[in-house]
């Protein structure tokens, strides 16, 4: 038997340096591959993680908003006073470096040195805004549309299932929504910034419907004060909603309509009423309070340092308006219970004053109208503690709303 050799067979020749060298050059050809599907696959697989976690979305809507933030300090406007467009001021909201002037036809926003960044002509019947730092929400009070927009272009437009009531948005671009709600008295929904749903709450009769919201300065918690009817009268019960766990927990219920809602800190939250302002614990109970003692509220106004002034007056009867005597309005300084209300220093832009077409900014913050009155042409109990402040507003009046809402008339 043969021998098998596994030796170099005598007649093999040495390879030329030529041929080592092709060699090499195809070994390291089949590396190069291999690594450059490695690296393709974790790329791929980066992006997916990416995308199903939302960090891409963030990270553009992040890119956005410094583009913006550059624009404005880079292309600075003309100053102040000058017209804007907007014959019927209806609303303004403060933005990071610019401001949104809402009206009947649609809103602008402008920068704080007066250059116009964006016009939205909406067509809405009923218009209202809510805005965070860098964007804001148009919505239509009588129909089902909402437009989130940033301080120069369109973001996302969204049609809701149900009339919308009212919304709010955080600084970190999330957004809240209450809607009318066929099975219940109404729907609380909250979106995050790539307006991916997050949060939804059916509210009962008991739960009552949303009067006012607002978002914490780290944009976690969203504190609701709801109004419902109790007793022969309006109550309103104030919840805070964890929106990493969901559960909303009742902080509160007090009488009355609540006209004004926010957060003095990352763990106080101020709340107006039509006869008292308190000041709550984030976790629960009251840490300050101020009587207006019978009279009726007008305004709340926020200092440069951070101090809220309720102003309360008597309402002059029809013969005293008719000969031009003014209502008194005392005004109470909440000295060490409010801070600033949008952290940061930055400026609060709350009104504003048309004199022959000239925007003049103010620092007073009127006390909002009723921003969920019920829609023209409908009608239901969903919509009907909305509608008796709407119609009655507060004082004695309500008392009229609250009956009738408690026999189940429509208030309209």
């Amino acid at each position: 038997m043969r021998k098998i050799s596994r030796g170099r067979s005598e007649n093999d020749e040495p390879l030329s340096a030529g041929r080592v060298e092709y060699l090499e050059q195809a070994r390291q050809r089949v590396r190069t591959r291999r690594i450059r599907r490695t690296a393709v696959l974790l790329v791929l697989l980066t992006a997916v993680v990416l995308f199903a976690t939302g960090v891409v979305g963030s990270s553009v809507t992040m890119a956005k908003d410094f583009i913006d933030t550059a624009r404005i300090a880079l292309l600075p406007g003309s100053g102040w006073p000058q017209q804007t467009g907007v014959s019927e001021v209806t609303q303004v909201e403060p933005l990071t470096g610019s401001f949104v002037e809402l009206g009947k036809e649609g809103c602008v926003v402008y920068s704080r040195s007066g250059k116009k960044l964006n016009s939205i002509q909406s067509g809405y019947a009923r218009p209202a805004i809510a805005a965070g730092k860098t964007r804001f929400v148009l919505y239509n009070r009588s129909g089902n549309e909402l437009q989130v927009e940033s301080r120069t272009q369109n973001l996302y437009t969204k049609q809701m299932e149900n009339s919308i009531f009212l919304c709010a948005v955080a600084d970190n671009g999330n957004l809240a929504v209450v809607t009318e709600d066929i099975s219940a008295m109404a729907k609380l929904l909250v979106y995050n910034a790539n307006m991916e749903e997050v949060l939804r709450w059916s509210m009962s009769s008991n739960d009552g419907t949303p009067l006012r919201m607002a978002f914490s300065p780290d944009s976690r918690k969203l504190a609701a004060a709801a109004v419902t009817a109790s007793g022969g009268q309006m109550m309103t019960n104030l919840y805070l909603i964890n929106l990493a766990s969901g559960d909303p927990v009742s902080i509160a219920n007090q009488s009355g309509v609540p006209q004004w809602l926010g957060w003095t800190s990352a763990s106080t939250l101020l709340a107006v009423y039509d006869t008292r302002v308190v000041l709550y614990n984030a976790g629960g109970g009251e840490r300050a309070a101020y009587e207006f003692a019978g009279n009726t509220l007008k305004d709340v106004s926020v200092d440069a340092d951070g101090q809220y002034r309720p102003a309360a007056g008597v309402r002059p009867a029809a013969s005293d308006r008719a000969a031009g005597q003014k209502p008194e309005r005392p005004v109470q300084r909440l000295s060490g219970i409010g801070q600033r209300h949008r952290p940061g220093g930055q400026p609060v832009l709350s009104a504003v004053r048309q004199r022959g077409g000239v925007l003049q900014c103010l620092r007073r913050a009127a006390v909002e109208p009723d921003p969920c009155g019920q829609a023209p042409g409908t009608s239901g109990r969903r919509q009907r503690a909305a509608a008796v402040q709407r119609q009655y507003g507060a004082g004695a009046g309500a008392a009229a709303g609250v009956r009738a809402l408690e026999r189940g008339e429509n208030a309209i």
